[in-house]
């Protein structure tokens, strides 16, 4: 069995992802990684990830409820709903 090859797009959302915690968190960027969890691992507290989020809602161009963003444990939690949450708001380019 082989695993399938990940996309451009999704190294790059992952990148982009890990830049974004390694600038807010000010973080070595050889400290993250997809599977680090964001209050065990980094020991960040509610306000740190209140900030995190606020980024990534910024970034991304929409809003993370309160009750997703508690579900966000790992880096690549956040990855995933990023994914997710920009397939579904996808919108055609304005002309």
């Amino acid at each position: 069995m082989s695993t399938p090859e990940k996309s451009v797009e999704q190294e790059a959302l992952e990148r982009e992802v890990l830049d974004i915690v390694i600038e807010q968190l000010q973080l070595d960027p050889s400290e993250a990684s997809l599977e680090k969890s964001f209050s065990e691992d980094f020991g960040t507290d509610s306000l740190d990830l209140t900030e995190l989020i606020m980024a990534f809602e910024a970034r991304f161009g929409f809003e993370i409820p309160q009750k997703e963003a508690e579900k966000l444990h790992i880096i690549k939690d956040v990855v995933d709903y990023v994914q997710k949450n920009r397939s579904d708001n996808k919108s055609p380019p304005s002309a």
